[in-house]
């Protein structure tokens, strides 16, 4: 909960909003844009990845990265996570394994446990994960200890 929590601090005291997925991790990465934006949280997400590595190197420190893939060792979601944290933005890690290439580059890793290989056609927990920042960002104005009444270090 702790790190749902600085996740979604992040999101709420940031510029804008930069976020990569690569295949179905990118499809992820597209609803989130869709629903901060819809909150009024200016988002950036391409369906180029020479766009979004262009957008990433003219972007400001106070931008902040979120990066969605399963395994963690992408290497276009890498390269991003890279040059934004050289560029002392936050980089946020959305993955299905705790230690990864991507995590030890993030600033805040949330992952699910799940390795591919037990789930490997499945980015539902990912999807969880992702909703659950989703909401804390969504509450933040709303009531704050309905979402943590919901969900507990217990239940996540």
């Amino acid at each position: 909960l702790k790190a749902v929590k600085l996740c979604a601090e992040a999101i709420n005291n940031c510029a804008t909003v930069h976020l990569i997925g690569s295949g179905q991790s990118r499809i992820l990465a597209t609803d989130i844009a869709f629903r901060l934006a819809g909150k009024g949280i200016r988002t950036i997400c391409s369906g180029d990845y020479k766009i979004e590595i262009a957008n990433l190197l003219s972007a400001p420190q106070e931008d902040i990265l979120i990066c969605i893939s399963k395994s963690g060792e992408t290497k276009r979601v890498i390269q991003a996570a890279e040059i934004a944290r050289e560029k002392g933005m936050t980089v946020l890690a959305f993955t299905s394994v705790e230690k990864s290439p991507l995590h030890s580059i993030a600033s805040i890793t949330l992952s699910t446990g799940i390795s591919a290989e037990d789930a490997p056609d499945s980015h539902l927990l990912l999807s969880v994960l992702l909703e659950a920042v989703f909401t804390y960002v969504r509450l933040k104005l709303d009531d704050v200890k309905y979402f943590e009444s919901i969900v507990s270090e217990s239940r996540i």
